[in-house]
């Protein structure tokens, strides 16, 4: 992922030339939006009728969020996250990869996104009241954005 176009565009198909022009906000959301497509099932040989984040495997969902912080475009990593966190089932005994990369995801929420936000209160106050993270993991993100505030 680069922030800037190379220095030669005449290489690329043209379709590539037109995302590197989108701003960065609409070059991740595209990139998001591609993603739901891809990864939200079809029913049978219908149009797939909503997009759902919940589908999205968590290296991609991961993937996508770092993508937009390298974009600068925070915003939408936002929304990717908390379109996912809505769409999820919740899963209050976590254990395993499921719990390894919802703590990845709530880490990239809480420490990097919602501070590019300057959303630092907004960010103690959602750990206050995440019931699915263990207690010693919440406590441990609490203390590092007080810290960091």
């Amino acid at each position: 992922m680069y922030i800037s176009p190379p220095p030669s565009t005449e290489i690329l198909p043209e379709s590539l030339r037109t995302l590197l022009s989108d701003s960065p906000q609409s070059l991740a959301a595209s990139i998001y939006n591609r993603s739901l497509a891809l990864f939200t099932p079809s029913v049978g040989n219908a149009q797939k009728g909503v997009l759902n984040a919940a589908y999205l495997p968590i290296q991609v969902l991961t993937t996508l969020i770092y993508c937009s912080l390298k974009l600068d475009a925070s915003d939408v990593g936002r929304i990717m996250v908390e379109d996912w966190l809505a769409r999820r089932e919740p899963q209050y005994s976590l254990d395993g990869p499921e719990a390894d990369g919802y703590v990845k995801v709530l880490d990239l929420y809480c420490l990097h996104i919602l501070p590019r936000l300057e959303q630092w209160e907004y960010a103690k106050e959602f750990l206050e009241y995440e019931s699915e993270m263990p207690s010693h993991k919440r406590a441990v993100r609490e203390l590092m954005i007080s810290f960091s505030s």
